[in-house]
């Protein structure tokens, strides 16, 4: 054999020396082969092991929750493989259902497989509605009651009454998924009673009594876990009266006016949102464009097709005790110069401290940031001391989108969150806004909820 030169069977001429290259041949032949005929070893060492088979699924601590509703929102299903990352992700999914104040998995192996448990505190998901206002205007508050677990499947029923000045009702029901489909509805069903006040000048102000019947339903698809389209159709009757009390300019607008309204809106929702005891992180983004038809002609006041499109996308950030909050709203609508514009600057929708109403616009932008410390966490009690900005503006019915951020304002304060964790959706809030501009401008504000 020449030195350096690769092994060959010619270079060998006894039968041994053949015999022991043709087994070498052989062998690197097997070892390509390999993979293919046996995938659970490579090189004859043992690969990983497979998973086992979920024998059963059960729960464990369940008062009014179906188990059978829970099992429609897992990825493993009994006689599937118990993929670790996969029950990792099971678990968020039964925590961001918000019906449990704590979840943990707890696994035995059995002749027949593996036994998955998910052992389960239930939330107490009956909850009032109340809601305060204690700013510098007119008394305002809301009561009422909402169950977020009806039929034991996330279902939420509802009905609140609120006073402010004058009395409305609203009631509700919607399930996100009805058994064994990926279809969902719901039902609207309202009086709303209401000061609207409305600028048929720039300089003048009108006060009306708005009246406002709403009546329809939604239907919703499942498009992919926390990726939803939902459409709603509703009728809405309006009936405004002049106010003589707060108008600055009575001469202007009609008396009374009355309209009949068919409204459509498309909503599309995503979320990457994860629940973790009362901590929030990851996103969320929700979108709807509404056309309304209106019938009751009005010189000056469009009354045919009107749209409206809003888009709102909140961002959270988990880190030890803090939790850090952000909103932006964004919406535009038709751009008329109409007394009823879409959009409002209010204290319990966009500016903590700016009060009831001040102003109106065809367009608007609102940015909120807080950050929630927790001082306190108990499996009774929790507790979370909040510092918030609220900033915003909208555009002039009307004018030019140059002016859009002319009115621009920000509030900033401090909070208080209080929450009984055994209690769905038990946040209690308590704001105080004031203005960067005007520090004699501001409120205290009192609700149920997080701001958003």
């Amino acid at each position: 054999m020449r030195p350096g030169n690769l092994l060959t069977i010619s270079e060998y001429g006894t039968p041994g020396c053949k015999a022991t290259a043709v087994r070498i041949y052989l062998c690197l032949f097997l070892l390509l082969l390999q993979p293919v005929l046996f995938p659970q070893s490579v090189f004859g060492l043992e690969g990983k092991e497979q998973a086992p088979v979920v024998c059963s699924i059960l729960f464990e601590g369940l008062r009014r929750t179906s188990p059978d509703f829970l099992r429609e929102r897992l990825i493993c299903k009994e006689g599937s493989q118990a993929d670790e990352a996969l029950l990792e992700e099971d678990l968020r999914r039964l925590w961001n259902l918000q019906l449990f104040s704590d979840v943990t998995l707890r696994k035995q192996v059995l002749a027949e497989g593996l036994e998955i448990t998910f052992v389960l505190k239930e939330k107490f998901t009956y909850a009032p509605i109340v809601g305060l206002d204690l700013s510098k205007e007119n008394l305002k508050f809301r009561i009422g009651a909402i169950d977020y677990n009806l039929h034991g499947a996330a279902a939420r029923a509802m009905f609140a009454y609120t006073y402010y000045q004058r009395h409305s009702f609203a009631a509700s029901y919607f399930r996100d998924n009805i058994p064994g489909s990926r279809w969902g509805w719901g039902f609207d069903f309202a009086r709303e009673a209401t000061r609207e006040p409305t600028y048929f000048t720039q300089s003048s102000t009108t006060i009306y009594d708005l009246s406002k019947w709403t009546v329809g339903p939604t239907v919703q698809y499942e498009i992919a876990y926390q990726h939803r389209l939902k459409l709603t159709g509703l009728y809405l009757h309006e009936n405004y009266e002049k106010r003589a009390a707060g108008s600055t300019q009575l001469d202007m607008g009609p008396e009374s006016i009355s309209f009949n309204k068919y409204l459509v809106k498309l909503g599309h929702s995503l979320s990457r949102l994860r629940h973790f005891y009362h901590y929030l992180h990851g996103w969320t983004n929700q979108s709807s464009l509404e056309m309304v038809y209106s019938q009751s002609p009005m010189q000056g006041i469009n009354t045919d097709w009107f749209w409206k499109y809003t888009n709102e996308t909140r961002y959270f950030h988990h880190h030890g005790k803090g939790n850090l909050a952000a909103r932006l709203l964004l919406g535009a609508s038709e751009n008329t110069a109409t007394p009823f514009p879409a959009f409002v600057k209010d204290n319990y929708l966009n500016l903590r401290g700016v009060g009831d109403r001040p102003e109106r616009g065809s367009a608007a932008v609102n940015v909120s940031l807080e950050e929630r410390w927790t001082v306190l966490h108990k499996p009774q009690l929790v507790i979370q001391a909040v510092l918030f900005t609220d900033a915003g503006t909208l555009l002039p019915a009307g004018q030019s989108v140059d002016q859009l951020f002319d009115g621009f304002e920000v509030f900033s304060g401090l909070g208080l969150r209080l929450q009984l964790p055994a209690i769905h959706h038990s946040v209690l809030r308590l704001d105080y806004g004031v203005a960067w501009q005007d520090r004699s401008q501001g409120a205290f504000l009192l609700g149920l909820g997080h701001f958003f």
